[in-house]
């Protein structure tokens, strides 16, 4: 062997080796955001935002999963490195999850979670000795909680059914049950069989909200994926804005509903931009979620859904919002 075919060889070594500790000095740049979502209007505009090319797919992957149940699996599971859910579930993964971070806040119900009813029961009181269907989740159990409330009755006075969210549509119209806690599309699909609206999160403002939750160890690791979908979700919102009929057109095939019924589901839901999530993700705001966190924390103590109320002095993080 000659001496340049040796000198040749040890560059290319050296090349090598430079390669592999750059790509080990970077894991971010070789992973991917892995994001799960049940289906629900208020998640759409991540999927929106892959339509239109708004991130890039190689680097963040959207997981739709049957319900807020299967995303709560998933992610403690570790099958998830970000998950779209609503706040009281962020709290019930929060007293397991002591590194949980909220880090957007998607949309806020007006309306659009409801408590959808047969004919017969005509006032939040019929509901006694009926049988509601619900999630077992700490939304559904929120909502309960609530409904009970309004209507002056205890969990001795009903008959809970245990049943996931894609569950609800054959539990009401095969006569299981006479009331469901849901939300779109079923709410939609139910309500044009005939069925109505008894209750519904106008009544609880403020409440039920849409958050985007991961781990500070996946901010540390992926801030540039982070960074990434946020910026895609606001570029979703504007794009939603400028051109609706578009938008709901690229959204309806997906939850199986007319452009109708989807633009009037929305006027029930409140999405917040980059402003407002800067004031509700930061502690030093006066529209902060810390308030709602502690007392939604008090609410699932309260109904046994967890044991300790987890710390939230860390759990909001507007790091990426700014």
């Amino acid at each position: 062997m000659t001496q340049k075919n040796v000198s040749q060889k040890i560059l290319l070594f050296f090349m090598m080796l430079s390669l592999l500790f750059i790509s080990a000095c970077n894991p971010q740049q070789q992973a991917v955001l892995r994001v799960g979502a049940s289906q629900w209007l208020g998640y759409e505009t991540l999927y929106l935002a892959r339509a239109l090319g708004f991130f890039d797919s190689n680097d963040i992957k959207l997981k739709e999963l049957p319900s807020a149940t299967e995303t709560l699996r998933a992610f403690k599971q570790g099958r998830l490195d970000a998950a779209a859910l609503t706040l009281d579930e962020a709290l019930l993964l929060a007293e397991t999850v002591p590194d949980l971070r909220i880090f957007l806040v998607m949309g806020i119900s007006n309306g659009a979670d409801k408590v959808i009813v047969k004919n017969d029961i005509q006032q939040l009181s019929d509901l006694k000795g009926k049988r509601i269907s619900v999630e077992s989740t700490a939304l559904g159990a929120y909502m309960l909680h609530e409904l009970l409330k309004a209507a002056q009755l205890t969990l001795n006075d009903v008959i809970i059914d245990s049943a996931t969210v894609d569950q609800h549509y054959d539990r009401m119209t095969h006569g299981i049950s006479d009331a469901v806690i849901t939300f779109e599309p079923i709410a939609s699909s139910l309500l044009d069989l005939g069925y109505s609206t008894l209750f519904d999160s106008s009544q609880i403002p403020n409440k039920i909200i849409d958050v985007l939750v991961t781990k500070q160890s996946v901010i540390d690791q992926q801030p540039h994926n982070i960074s990434a979908l946020v910026s895609a979700q606001w570029q979703s919102l504007a794009y939603m804005q400028a051109k609706p009929d578009s938008a709901y057109q690229k959204i309806v095939p997906r939850l199986n509903m007319t452009t109708d019924q989807l633009a009037k589901s929305y006027t029930t839901l409140t999405l917040p931009d980059k402003t407002d999530n800067q004031q509700l993700l930061s502690y030093d705001s006066t529209s902060s979620l810390a308030p709602t966190l502690n007392e939604l924390s008090s609410v699932l103590f309260e109904v046994r859904l967890i044991q300790t109320k987890p710390l939230i002095n860390h759990l909001l993080t507007d790091e990426f919002v700014r």
